[in-house]
């Protein structure tokens, strides 16, 4: 039952994520990507700088955590954030929300090169199947002729630093607390962005209605800050690389919220896709319970 509490806040952290794609594609025709990258990592320092500042300024940290650190903060955020709102110029919030899917295949190859975990054959089985269900969305069906656009490079770059990311944090909470790691990372990527930003204080970004001013800076906290707050906390009670397979739920949540926000309504092979998504996760998820009941079957 802990498990499954773990699972069910876990998946409440992946519902906000996935409302971002729809949020980052409004912000996206009112600012330019970096400067919404920017605008946010400030909320989000802030904010976590005023609630956590207790945790985070006793924090004791060795020379191989600064650079994980360090690590953490330029993939898994600067890069993260800009590559996110940069392509969802190019591309939609279904197609960014698909692709990102693909973080929980790479990040469990990751942690098989790296801490040579052990995986069953179920598991990749669910692995394999989630691949196709989002290789389905993305083609539409065809699976051959991919055409890959600068959206689409973006998204996976996105998804590449996230997959990282998630591995990094994964290390860093055996040592560190999540304040201190989501703290820092942000503060980290923020520091990065900051030289590129020249944009920031132009009049074509400074003009915006005060609408979407109060949109990012609520979903900033909520999404960028509670939610990685909490993720990082309880990703360690499953590990990395099972809390990442939630993110298969992502693509789903994005067209539900696509239909219900923007009116796009999902075609039949995204539906297929996503129960093929849904399958997957449900197989990587229990692996070993479903290996324990066949054996003991």
């Amino acid at each position: 039952m802990k498990q499954f509490t773990t699972y069910m806040i876990l998946f409440f952290c992946v519902f906000f994520w996935a409302s971002n794609f729809i949020i980052g594609a409004i912000f996206v025709q009112h600012w330019d990507p970096i400067a919404i990258a920017i605008y946010r990592l400030v909320v989000i320092v802030v904010f976590l700088g005023c609630i956590s500042w207790r945790a985070i300024v006793p924090t004791s940290v060795t020379r191989r955590d600064i650079g994980l650190l360090m690590v953490a903060g330029i993939l898994g955020v600067a890069i993260n954030h800009y590559s996110f709102y940069a392509s969802l110029q190019h591309t939609t919030p279904i197609t960014a929300a698909l692709i990102l899917a693909c973080a929980p295949i790479v990040t469990s190859l990751l942690n098989k090169v790296i801490y040579k975990e052990y995986r069953n054959v179920i598991f990749w089985m669910g692995a394999i199947i989630s691949f196709v269900g989002v290789s389905m969305i993305i083609t539409k069906g065809a699976l051959i002729g991919v055409s890959i656009g600068k959206g689409e490079v973006l998204s996976l770059l996105t998804m590449f630093s996230f997959a990282l990311f998630l591995i990094i944090v994964n290390d860093l909470s055996s040592r560190l607390s999540a304040a201190a790691i989501t703290f820092y990372t942000n503060a980290i990527g923020l520091i990065v962005l900051i030289p590129f930003g020249t944009s920031i204080v132009s009049q074509h970004n400074m003009h915006v209605a005060m609408p979407y001013w109060l949109l990012l800076i609520i979903s900033a906290i909520i999404i960028h800050g509670i939610s990685n707050l909490i993720w990082n906390k309880k990703m360690k009670e499953v590990g990395s690389t099972n809390a990442s397979l939630l993110l298969n739920f992502e693509p789903a949540i994005a067209m539900v919220l696509s239909a219900v926000i923007l009116n796009q309504q999902p075609t039949s092979i995204q539906i297929y896709g996503s129960l093929l998504i849904l399958v997957g996760i449900i197989l990587c998820i229990y692996y070993k319970e479903i290996k324990r009941l066949l054996t003991f079957k």
